[in-house]
């Protein structure tokens, strides 16, 4: 995942630096102002960030959707949890 973050972000910074090439400047400046104005590491780092929580939600998505599956199919619920009996 972090190779495609990166090249993702080397993608728009290209874009960047091919747009700014076209208004006039050489390409050492369009990089810099760029690198400048896209604050490439800060966008990198919310970007990883986004990703930590990403998975939180998944599992809480899933834990929810078993919950439900187990509350609609009563047989399928009896049968998968012990009684409580066993559990003691």
């Amino acid at each position: 995942m972090e190779t495609d973050l990166h090249d993702e972000m080397a993608f728009h910074l290209a874009a960047r630096v091919e747009e700014l090439m076209s208004h006039g400047y050489n390409e050492t400046e369009a990089r810099e102002l760029s690198m400048k104005a896209m604050k490439i590491e800060q966008q990198m780092e919310r970007c990883r960030d986004e990703r930590a929580w990403q998975g939180w939600e998944r599992l809480k998505a899933d834990v929810i959707f078993g919950w439900r599956q187990l509350r609609k199919r009563k047989v399928t619920t009896a049968a998968a949890v012990p009684p409580r009996s066993v559990l003691r």
